[in-house]
């Protein structure tokens, strides 16, 4: 049963699951690279169409499909809050696509294929209306997730037998969390929010329960793009759909969960203040970037949660033009430590202004997507928690201003400490200024967009 003219999300996911499927039957891969782009680039559309034609201004789900029935049912749906997760999503695959054919990464037709399918999961989770089939999503998701969690991997067995323990331990928490609160009929509902909350605190991630992604990312090449992104689409969601509804019953944690977002924060800051490692710097940003939204979310106030959604996707498209800049240049120079790196500015103009653009809007300059949404965050955790709460937050911001400003006069102005070896002094194909073009220009317009308004905040 939908409301649509035609299921146009399951559509989606069929384009993706047979497009990944084809990419596995060919033999040339320079044909499983086109196909693959094929594919996300009509889920592209296919989204672009739901976007234009969702009406914002109705809290209502839209395009909702449901069949079966209890628990073995399938309920998806879109509103004016997903579907800014599911345009970035699809947004992003085919520019990931093209960047791994232009760069040359050692990606093989399974990997293709995985990408694919874990774009189609993620899109089926960010739009899933039932918490037992968002469960199912995020364990089918683990298979895509391990696939690709062994490109670039230096030790490929640490990076997914780490995944694999939080995996299970999140899935553990989510699955206690609902037996709780489907089988107590109310009396231990605190108990069953606190099992899932901290179910979805491992999928963001935030402290202590961010292990995984500085391991996963450590050494990878930028199909860690993809992890970070999902990180945090998948957490917020799962907090906002099936743990803020019922919040009223665990209003007694939510200033034990603000203290869990300041520590988060700090801790990110000041550990990414520490890497030389840039991926695992990045990932240390994420962590910290997620306890702020976390904090807004948790303010229970349109702005404080309408500031984390616009968050979540301004850090996501900043973090993607900071790790495919980190990319360029290492396709280059063959390393991503900072000490090895200096000096790149003059051959890595486009590299260096998309990490820059991105540092920005990480730290929410005006002009920036996450400009906008730091001040809705802020505004809410004002209303909610007072001033202190609010210079805390801000004072994580010029932290990450400290490490990312740091980072790039590091790499692209100062002499490197202990210089790499440089594989190409090529100038830049045409290819890296596109990708690095769009991405700075994305970064524009989402900062100068009313998506604000839109989301129902004037």
């Amino acid at each position: 049963m939908t409301d649509a003219f035609f299921p146009i999300i399951s559509l989606t996911l069929v384009v993706l699951l047979f497009t990944g499927i084809a990419v596995t039957r060919v033999q040339a891969d320079t044909n499983a690279y086109r196909i693959a782009q094929t594919g996300s680039l009509l889920a592209l559309l296919l989204v672009s169409f739901i976007f234009v034609s969702l009406d914002f201004g109705n809290p209502d789900l839209q395009f909702v499909e449901y069949a079966g029935s209890g628990l073995i049912s399938w309920h998806v749906g879109i509103d004016s809050t997903n579907i800014l997760f599911l345009a970035l999503i699809t947004l992003l695959t085919p520019m990931l696509l093209y960047y791994l054919r232009l760069t040359g990464a050692n990606v093989n037709r399974r990997q293709l294929a995985g990408i694919l399918c874990y774009e189609g999961v993620l899109l089926a989770a960010v739009s899933a209306q039932q918490l037992f089939l968002f469960w199912c999503l995020l364990l089918l998701e683990y298979i895509p997730l391990r696939i690709l969690s062994s490109v670039g991997q230096i030790d490929k067995h640490a990076a997914t037998g780490t995944v694999t323990r939080y995996w299970v331990l999140m899935l553990v928490l989510l699955m206690a969390g609902m037996l709780v609160l489907g089988l107590s009929e109310g009396n231990f509902s605190t108990l069953g929010l606190i099992l899932l909350f901290f179910g979805f605190a491992v999928r963001l991630p935030v402290f202590p329960f961010h292990g995984w992604l500085p391991v996963l990312v450590t050494n990878a090449n930028a199909v860690a793009v993809f992890c970070f992104i999902a990180g945090i689409k998948i957490g917020i969601y799962g907090v906002l759909r099936f743990t803020l509804p019922l919040v009223q019953d665990f209003s007694f944690w939510t200033g034990f969960i603000q203290v869990l977002g300041l520590v988060s924060i700090f801790y990110g800051a000041l550990m990414a203040l520490m890497q030389i490692n840039l991926n695992r710097m990045l990932a240390f940003a994420i962590i910290s970037q997620n306890g702020m939204m976390l904090i807004g979310l948790f303010t229970l106030n349109i702005h404080g949660q309408v500031g984390s959604i616009l968050l979540s996707n301004a850090f996501g498209l900043a973090a993607v033009g900071m790790i495919l800049g980190v990319g360029f240049v290492r396709s280059k120079t063959g390393t991503v430590l900072i000490p090895r790196l200096g000096n790149l500015f003059e051959k890595n103009v486009f590299p260096a202004m998309l990490f820059f653009l991105g540092a920005l809007s990480t730290m929410a300059i005006p002009g920036t997507p996450g400009y906008h949404a730091a001040h809705l965050l802020l505004e809410g955790v004002i209303e909610e928690n007072g001033w202190f709460t609010a210079i805390a937050i801000l004072v994580g911001n010029v932290l990450a201003a400290a490490f990312l400003l740091r980072a790039f006069q590091q790499i692209f102005i100062a002499d490197a400490r202990r210089p790499a070896v440089v594989t190409d002094s090529t100038p830049p194909v045409l290819g890296e200024i596109v990708i690095s073009c769009l991405i700075c220009v994305l970064l524009l317009l989402a900062g100068f967009s009313p998506l604000a308004e839109l989301l129902g905040v004037v």
